[in-house]
């Protein structure tokens, strides 16, 4: 080791500046390295999280469109307490979606109720931090309505709404709340309520229209989707993910690593040659 260490050193002595320089351009190569690196692997965290980091990453579903899930209660029960899933899953919350009319004045106007088990689901949602006036449903009857739609429908908290339902029932909802998502189209779309309300409105009895889950590792969502189908072996039910969901989002993420690797060849190359 003496020797190759002794030549190194009196190559570096020979031409000072020569080696000044290669030292140089190494340091800023192996610098552009790892700010590119960090700013896409940054970017990518960023486009993740703002996709799907606010919904449900794996839902289970019934396989016949617009048909309840009946068992819901047993299967969140048989997730959570399997030992499998306890490392890979994060929340684990029941919703119900169903179609209302909110009559207003003379104008009727169409959004989807979305009804949730608040202390399961504001992990994955974080209706509490959307929440810009009022408070969440705390009883049933009772909705949150998005910015938008409050704008246009000229309503407010405290103000009653007549819905009609998809089986042309009449219902009366006081809001409670005015959230902001930062997507007009929720903002002007959706009703959120408690559980009980959207399953009264809907007229679905106990049973719910999905499962959602958030999971740890959000690139593990098909794999794990695929287990839990495997495990609850329910002809009944299937189980979506985010990436077959999102198939355009997935391949532009996995375009930007591999631009992110081959730049940063390009600058081994580059730093190499100097």
């Amino acid at each position: 080791m003496r020797l190759p260490f002794k030549i190194a050193l009196r190559f570096i002595r020979y031409n000072r500046s020569q080696s000044i320089f290669i030292i140089l351009s190494i340091a800023i190569g192996i610098s552009v390295q790892i700010f590119i690196g960090l700013l896409i692997q940054s970017l990518q965290t960023s486009l993740v999280q703002t996709t799907i980091g606010n919904s449900s990453q794996i839902t289970i579903v019934s396989k016949i469109q617009g048909t309840p899930v009946s068992s819901w209660d047993g299967i969140i029960q048989k997730i959570s307490s399997d030992p499998a899933y306890n490392k890979d899953i994060k929340y684990v919350s029941p919703s119900v979606d169903t179609p209302i009319f909110i009559s207003e004045g003379s104008a009727i106007n169409s959004l989807l109720l979305r009804g949730f088990d608040f202390k399961a689901s504001d992990p994955i949602y974080h209706f509490k931090s959307h929440l810009i006036e009022g408070t969440l449903p705390a009883n049933d009857n009772e909705i949150i309505i998005g910015k938008q739609f409050a704008k246009d429908a000229n309503l407010s908290v405290g103000k009653t709404v007549t819905v009609f339902t998809a089986k042309r029932q009449l219902k009366i909802l006081k809001i409670t709340g005015i959230f902001d998502f930062n997507v007009s189209s929720i903002n002007s779309s959706w009703a959120i309520s408690n559980l009980q309300t959207a399953q009264n409105v809907g007229g679905i009895g106990n049973n719910v229209s999905s499962i959602e889950m958030q999971v740890v590792n959000v690139f593990d969502a098909k794999k794990i989707s695929g287990e839990i189908s495997q495990t609850l072996n329910d002809p009944s039910i299937k189980v979506e993910n985010w990436e077959d969901q999102n198939a355009d989002l997935l391949t532009g993420l996995q375009g930007q690593s591999i631009s992110s690797i081959m730049i940063q060849v390009f600058v081994i190359v580059a730093v190499t040659l100097a």
